[in-house]
């Protein structure tokens, strides 16, 4: 690619109109990125160009990333261990804790009626080979999906598309609008399966959940997963492919033949000293019928590349902010595995807070509640459950158990300390319970105590009477022990 940068200022003044100020400020964000590449692993004032030398491709499109993920090991299982990690345990979504509400039925019947939580794995996992993905929601009644969702009661389907596969026809171009500058008409690619090959199919926005992960200055454009570790994977290929190459030929790198002196071999006797080789090399003989030629075995040199590919692998684990042992199932002993396990699950737990939820998960579903597709959650509102990320084995929970129970005692025997920690805060920040269950517990303790000052108050009311009927006994003992003197 040539260093020379590219200038686009001629012919500014000619270009008018908004539809040509938007492609001006689009060409000019290309050629940025195109000067930009242009730029990339220069060093010593441009004279050396490493990308150049090391055979790095200098523009990344969305091929390259395709690439690595159908056909490199490593690449694959970045792109796809996030979204396994984040959606492989369904989670609950719930907007009454007593009982099953009208909401809850009609999201489960829905997850299970259209395979949901599988085609939300899908569209995050072609979110990650890309810029973004698309889920399209087809419902009911549909005929023009050119056209905004007017009746949305009944999903009949959902569908994953890769960025390749769904581009953006037109922006929203009302600085007024909600929606400026993003996408407002998609085209997406449908293969027909039949001889007609592929269809593009006009798509409105309503119709569509936008999935993009990693966005900076752009809401519609992410960062692709394999961008930023891309050049290790392809040194990581190199090493494994060219140790691959070594020990085949190093292991065997064949045999030497050396003619006495004095020895003269003709046409006949070459040919036929061929077919021995021949047949030493490819067939089953192990053994050549030599005169006047000696057969030295070369020595084998082959060198491990153990240490490049763990470079290699350290670099690309922290690149894409995998540990280590979770990208390539690794055991490295069992303080590493649990702290490594640790540490991913904190990473899953970020990303689902920060992006499976707000940007995929709750997209989807207020845009169903908007269509009428699920009912009004109770009081408007519903929580998503996530299920623990590492199931606890029966000692850790017989561990968490006791500890609290010592800490409740310790608490409750403890003058004043309702005063300094309020048993709210207490339950909540002490104890780990949420809110709904510090109130629900404190509710049941209040309960039981006013029970118990009943049951007090009705034993002392009890005490008290039997205590006058003794009295009146005693008094009337000493009236007939007085009649009687």
């Amino acid at each position: 690619m040539a260093d020379k940068k590219i200038n686009i200022t001629r012919g500014k003044k000619e270009l008018g109109g908004e539809t040509n100020r938007q492609l001006l400020t689009l060409a000019s964000d290309l050629v940025a990125r195109v000067n930009l590449a242009a730029q990339m692993g220069k060093s010593f004032g441009g004279d050396r160009d490493l990308y150049t030398i090391l055979g790095y491709p200098k523009v990344l499109t969305y091929e390259h990333y395709q690439a690595r993920y159908e056909r490199q090991d490593i690449a694959t299982k970045i792109i796809e261990c996030y979204p396994q990690g984040c959606w492989g345990k369904h989670f609950d979504i719930e907007d009454n804790k007593k009982e099953e509400s009208k909401f809850e039925r009609a999201w489960l019947e829905l997850v299970e009626r259209t395979s949901l939580y599988h085609y939300i794995e899908r569209v995050d996992i072609l979110n990650r080979i890309g810029q973004y993905a698309v889920l399209l929601l087809g419902f009911e009644g549909t005929k023009e999906f050119i056209q905004p969702v007017e009746n949305g009661k009944k999903l009949l389907y959902v569908t994953a598309y890769a960025q390749i596969n769904a581009d953006v026809f037109e922006w929203e171009k009302d600085p007024m609008n909600e929606r400026y500058g993003l996408p407002k008409i998609y085209e997406l690619k449908l293969s027909t399966g039949d001889k007609s090959g592929i269809s593009n199919l006009k798509v409105h926005h309503s119709r569509l959940i936008h999935v993009a992960e990693g966005c900076l200055e752009s809401d519609v454009y992410g960062k692709p997963s394999l961008q930023n570790v891309y050049n290790r994977l392809q040194d990581l290929e190199l090493i494994s492919g060219s140790s691959a190459e070594m020990f085949y030929r190093g292991a065997y790198p064949g045999i030497s033949f050396e003619v006495d002196a004095g020895t003269s071999i003709s046409a006949q006797s070459s040919t036929a000293f061929k077919d021995e080789i021949e047949e030493y090399i490819h067939n089953l003989k192990r053994y050549m019928r030599l005169q006047g030629i000696k057969a030295n075995q070369l020595s084998p040199q082959v060198a491990s590349p153990q240490d490049h590919k763990n470079l290699l692998i350290d670099l690309i684990s922290a690149g894409a902010d995998i540990p280590r042992r979770i990208l390539i199932g690794n055991e490295q002993g069992e303080l590493a595995s649990s702290q490594d396990e640790r540490n991913w699950n904190t990473k899953l737990n970020n990303r689902k807070a920060n992006f499976c939820e707000p940007k995929i998960l709750r997209q989807l579903i207020d845009r169903l509640i908007e269509y009428g597709t699920l009912p009004e959650p109770q009081e408007g509102k519903y929580n998503v459950i996530w299920p623990e990320l590492s199931e606890k084995t029966d000692d850790e929970r017989a561990s968490i158990r006791s500890k609290k129970i010592t800490m409740v005692k310790e608490y409750v025997s403890t003058p004043g300390a309702d005063q300094v920690i309020p048993p709210q805060t207490f339950l909540t920040d002490f104890l780990e319970y949420d809110k709904d269950e510090a109130e629900d517990i404190l509710k049941e303790g209040q309960k039981l105590a006013d029970e118990e000052a009943e049951e007090i108050a009705a034993a002392e009311e009890e005490a008290k009477k039997m205590a006058d009927e003794q009295a009146a006994i005693d008094a009337k003992q000493k009236e007939i022990d007085a009649a009687k003197k």
